[in-house]
């Protein structure tokens, strides 16, 4: 008698959840979070190298080096 309760209340359970569970599902922020996307911030720095211009892009948004020096095509 107490597994066929045990089960009916289990099989309740379950199907209660299914019903709640779309309700739970995840909806994005809204505009009024305050967090916002933007485009990575990039700068293109210059040297003379041995008479070469090189030319490096810096990753300001990110603080690291994008490329190593490249030369600048003429």
């Amino acid at each position: 008698m107490k597994k066929r309760i045990v089960t009916a209340f289990l099989a309740l359970m379950c199907f209660f959840t299914l019903l709640v569970a779309p309700a739970q599902a995840y909806t994005p922020p809204s505009d009024d979070s305050g967090i916002s996307t933007y485009a990575e911030v990039v700068r293109w720095y210059y040297r003379m190298n041995n008479g070469v211009e090189e030319m490096r892009l810096w990753s300001v948004t990110r603080g690291i080096w994008i490329t190593d020096w490249v030369p600048v095509n003429p």
